[in-house]
């Protein structure tokens, strides 16, 4: 199993005192799955992301990754078994598509961070399976937010690890590149990648993802979409009577 939580509290710190967000968080998360996280604003998703990151430490309860307990990972532990990206695309400034590709690789260089062969090799795969090899010497202030966003996903490939965290990554892609994007990190998961995104759109996240993990007020559920709708979780997604869920064509309808 990748990521197993039991009884999981996250939140995060005010002082001296934690402030959850979200309890009871129980899940098993295998490998080589793309996994939609949804839920309605401020519910907690980049709150659950920071956390499966190790960004922010749990509240509460037990979280392993690898059946390994997360509390003593160091940093380089955490960059050689989960990869990030994040929506914000304003970071790297004056720097070529190449050379922001090869920050994947920090956690296998030496202290000069010299690459080696196999990592000019990940480098170049990631480029290739991306479809951005061509961009290798442009400067990323010459990219579109969308295409930069290409550029963040082969970083995550060449860091090579098997969990993938995104946080909201098709904010600035239309309608066509949302689902080439889908298209595009679901072939990572046929080589055993495990990718968690939040997202918005909910309609592509349940038509096109292998699992979603949905969270509430109350409750967080983790399954396939159709399970999901045999147990009715999406009838009752929004608080209240103008938007439902129409189960036949899988997607919200305004009433």
């Amino acid at each position: 199993m990748l990521i197993e939580t039991n009884n999981l509290t996250i939140g995060y710190k005010k002082n001296r005192d934690y402030s959850p967000i979200l309890s009871n968080i129980n899940l098993q998360i295998g490998y080589g799955k793309l996994i939609a996280l949804v839920g309605t604003n401020g519910i907690g998703k980049s709150t659950l992301l920071k956390t499966f990151s190790g960004l922010l430490p749990p509240v509460s309860g037990n979280f392993k990754i690898e059946n390994q307990n997360t509390t003593a990972f160091t940093p380089v532990d955490w960059a050689k078994i989960c990869a990030v990206v994040l929506t914000e695309t304003t970071v790297y400034q004056n720097i070529t598509i190449k050379e922001l590709i090869s920050l994947g690789r920090q956690p296998y260089t030496n202290w000069l961070g010299a690459l080696n062969k196999e990592d000019e090799e990940k480098i170049r795969s990631a480029m290739e399976v991306t479809g951005i090899l061509n961009w290798a010497d442009k400067n990323i202030n010459e990219l579109s937010d969308g295409q930069k966003q290409k550029v963040f996903i082969a970083r995550a490939i060449a860091q090579d690890t098997p969990l993938i965290l995104m946080d909201e990554p098709t904010t600035h892609l239309d309608f066509y590149n949302k689902i080439q994007f889908q298209k595009l990190v679901k072939k990572f998961t046929e080589l055993g990648k495990t990718i968690i995104y939040s997202t918005h759109d909910l309609d592509l996240a349940i038509q096109l993802s292998d699992e979603l993990i949905v969270l509430t007020a109350s409750q967080v559920f983790h399954n396939t979409a159709e399970k999901l709708m045999q147990e009715k979780v999406f009838d009752s997604f929004f608080d209240t009577s103008e938007i439902q869920f129409d189960e036949q064509n899988k997607r919200f309808v305004v009433k």
